[in-house]
């Protein structure tokens, strides 16, 4: 069986806050985890594990074989995550009945997958109109990894088949979630306005990346981090064009 789970920042405090976490959601993770998930189970942890090593290596000691994807706060060695039982990558492509399905920390815009599954934004807000995705967030699965069982895929693949994304409605009931929607689990942390400006952005930068001379580009993976910088207001559009052209043309 494969478990999915995302973003439990084991030990970081601030997440309670930041999320509406439960004081002893460390705890729900690892008693949840340990009745679930059976020794020969394969669990994909989408990121953001913890800062901490006695963390790693806590959530290491658990059932399961364990693939890390790695997140923007998983800051240790390789050799520490292999050392704690993990296996650490960048991203992960399976196929499952049939689909094409890619594990990534952050949405992997642009990707070629049939569906891609993230962790990262703590809610269920879809970004990218043009590809499919299904974000992953603890807040949604109970504390729990979740079991991606054959009824839970056939579900999937009904949207794969139509090429429909799933609604951030239609994903909460697929994770069986007893926490209630959000505007964020809509609109992401920034609010509508906010949103609706991202996806202007993203549009654009897609724009960008269709030019004959950036598209074949083997950099990739660098010039959709610049757009991700662009969309989260880190650089400007002249400045993301001037970084494109010179990224694809090194």
């Amino acid at each position: 069986m494969y478990y999915i789970v995302a973003d439990t920042h084991m030990g970081h405090k601030n997440i309670l806050k930041y999320c509406n976490r439960p004081q002893d959601f460390e705890n729900i993770v690892m008693e949840s985890w340990q009745k679930t998930v059976k020794e020969n189970d394969v669990v994909i942890h989408l990121g953001d594990l913890s800062f901490e090593e006695e963390w790693v290596k806590k959530v290491g000691n658990l059932p399961g074989k364990k693939i890390l994807i790695m997140g923007n706060h998983d800051r240790l060695t390789t050799e520490s995550y292999i050392s704690a039982g993990w296996l650490p990558m960048q991203m992960l492509v399976l196929k499952l009945q049939g689909m094409r399905i890619s594990f990534s920390h952050r949405p992997l815009w642009g990707h070629s997958n049939d569906i891609n599954f993230h962790g990262h934004e703590h809610d269920l807000h879809i970004l990218d109109d043009s590809r499919l995705y299904f974000p992953v967030a603890l807040e949604h699965t109970k504390y729990s990894p979740f079991a991606m069982t054959e009824d839970f895929l056939k579900e999937v693949i009904s949207f794969v088949a139509k090429n429909k994304q799933p609604s951030p409605k239609d994903i909460h009931k697929l994770l069986e979630s007893d926490r209630p929607l959000s505007s964020r689990d809509f609109y992401g942390s920034f609010g509508k306005v906010s949103y609706e400006k991202c996806q202007e952005k993203l549009k654009f930068g897609y724009k960008l990346l269709s030019h004959p001379n950036v598209a074949n580009s083997p950099k990739c993976y660098e010039l959709w981090n610049l757009v991700r910088e662009y969309v989260e207001g880190k650089i400007e559009s002249d400045t993301l064009k001037q970084r494109i052209n010179k990224t694809a043309n090194k």
